[in-house]
């Protein structure tokens, strides 16, 4: 393959633009550096989980491996390129999008962290950035779910997993309570999104701390709707709230989401207020500290790599 830009960075690499060099094929190329798993005295099992668990999944909102390789310094991890850009970033293209457009794109993401929790996969990383449209074209919706650098495979659904996964915002209270987790913190995610596509806001400010947290999400009008923000149905209300309940052995499983009437349709779903303005007051703000972020983050990243691979070439 031959290497482009940077698409993004994580915490042990970056992923790149890459055209293979048979058939042209345009790809996305998650490379990860060995020598920084030696460094911070990580298992690179995990990179072999995270092939593993991709080379088992199918279904047409989540994707799917290509190839994967390896040479001296790095794991190599192919998948086609999501020329579509994420979640956000493609809604505030759009001309109009409402309630409706919002359920749908919901429905997919359950669809797909189904087909992952009746295969024993929980995601643990569900966020915005890891939603991905295909295509560029406005009338190819098809979304996918990436980025399964976290997940974990639990096939009995008694046992619980430790560690406090993801990003902060996405986390669900028992990854912070640190008292075992399950498949349900993927619906915490699925909840979290779904507030942020109907109000342009996230539920919880990142500036809370965690005695905050609890008590904002312990509380009965947790997640709070403000009356007069954007008119929306009752169901998605519900539904969100649903997702949302702060003990995970009440909150619904996807069959649950699945038959819940926001989901089928039912109800005053309001398809003709646009949304995009109040998810561009609370995201463009954050896309511009993001950006800024980012940048420096992936020149620190890559510099850390040339330096670790340097080093590597001479031992």
């Amino acid at each position: 393959y031959d290497m482009g830009r940077t698409l993004g960075t994580g915490s042990f690499g970056c992923v790149v633009h890459g055209i293979s060099k048979y058939n042209k094929r345009h790809v996305a190329i998650k490379i990860l550096s060995k020598n920084l798993f030696r460094r911070r005295k990580t298992n690179i099992s995990d990179v072999l989980r995270e092939i593993k668990l991709l080379s088992k999944l199918n279904h047409e909102n989540i994707i799917s491996l290509i190839d994967w390789y390896e040479d001296d310094f790095n794991f190599y991890i192919i998948t086609p390129l999501a020329r579509g850009g994420e979640l956000f970033d493609r809604i505030i293209e759009l001309s109009v999008f409402t309630e409706r457009d919002a359920m749908l794109i919901i429905l997919k993401l359950v669809k797909a962290v189904k087909y992952l929790h009746d295969n024993g996969i929980v995601h643990r990383d569900i966020k915005p950035e890891n939603i991905l449209y295909m295509d560029k074209n406005h009338d190819n919706n098809t979304i996918v779910l990436a980025d399964f650098g976290l997940a974990q495979q639990i096939n009995d659904p008694n046992l619980k997993l430790f560690g406090s996964p993801g990003t902060p915002t996405y986390r669900a209270p028992e990854l912070f309570l640190k008292t075992g987790h399950n498949h349900k913190v993927d619906i915490w995610g699925i909840g979290i999104i779904a507030y942020i596509l109907l109000t342009g806001r996230v539920p919880v400010s990142q500036d809370s701390d965690l005695s905050e947290f609890f008590k904002l999400v312990y509380s009965e009008k947790f997640p709070v709707f403000v009356n007069g923000t954007t008119p929306i149905s009752i169901e998605s209300k519900n539904f969100v709230k649903a997702c949302l309940q702060p003990d995970m052995d009440l909150r619904p499983d996807t069959n649950e989401l699945l038959r819940h009437p926001w989901l089928l349709g039912m109800g005053d779903i309001n398809d003709t207020f646009d949304l995009i303005p109040a998810i561009k007051v609370g995201f463009n703000a954050e896309k511009a500290f993001r950006n800024v972020i980012r940048k420096v983050i992936i020149e620190k990243k890559l510099s850390d790599l040339r330096k670790l691979n340097n080093e590597a070439a001479n031992e």
